[in-house]
């Protein structure tokens, strides 16, 4: 990546040219297969996660057509995928008064629980044609596409007002009876995708200068969605 401002972004904007390189052919292969995967668990909810990637590229002749390479075509492709699912559990508390003093313990407020379900899968697709008639002339087409899919289910259980109309049972014991219980749903999802098309090449000229061109096409999309409910809410006695 480099960190340069472009003409089309702001000045307080953060921009930059990224260069995607994808997977090329060995000079000295003209077959090519390399397989990649592995697995796991999550540390926090022990989930499952995983990823695969596959590369493979082949050179070739078309019978009939002659050129000084014997193998001028190339044709390459690759596929990515990556499962995780993180989650977290998360308990937070809240006190009514925030210090202890000798005698007056501090008194609980409210009591948060909450659990978050993530299941995140990125995979892309690189696909590549070649064209190399001479060690001098070298042309290509390519297209890519990725794509970061992520759905979060938030369940969320709050015990509020727990100081309310409490009655002191002794050894830290104690019964609230005007606490309030709500429960709350979240289930939300985003998909993140581009897809990049790119053409080129270069040739030589009397043998002492390289000509260089290409030219792109990238296009970037986000789909989200949320669905957000509030499913319990009443006065309990604890």
């Amino acid at each position: 990546m480099i960190p340069t401002l472009t003409p089309d972004i702001a000045a307080t904007g953060l921009g930059g040219v990224i260069d995607l390189l994808p997977p090329s052919m060995p000079a000295d292969k003209d077959t090519m297969l390399d397989i990649n995967a592995g697995g796991g668990t999550t540390l926090l909810q022990h989930n499952a996660m995983g990823q695969v990637s596959v590369t493979a590229g082949k050179r070739f002749a078309i019978p009939g057509l002659k050129f000084e390479n014997a193998k001028p075509f190339t044709v390459l492709g690759s596929f990515g995928y990556i499962n995780t699912s993180p989650g977290i559990f998360d308990m937070e508390e809240g006190y009514t008064n925030g210090t202890t003093t000798a005698g007056m313990p501090a008194q609980i407020n409210n009591l948060q629980l909450r659990r978050y379900n993530n299941q995140r899968i990125s995979k892309g697709y690189t696909g590549e044609i070649d064209f190399d008639p001479n060690p001098q002339t070298h042309l290509y087409v390519l297209g890519m596409f990725s794509s970061m899919n992520e759905t979060i289910q938030k369940d969320e259980l709050y015990l509020q007002n727990l100081d309310a109309s409490s009655v002191d049972n002794g050894n830290n014991n104690f019964t609230a009876t005007g606490a309030n219980l709500n429960k709350y749903y979240e289930n939300s999802s985003e998909t993140d995708g581009m897809t990049v098309l790119k053409a080129g090449g270069n040739f030589m000229v009397a043998n002492l200068v390289n000509v260089t061109f290409h030219s792109g096409y990238a296009e970037g999309s986000i789909v989200s969605t949320m669905i957000l409910s509030r499913i319990l809410a009443a006065t309990i006695r604890i």
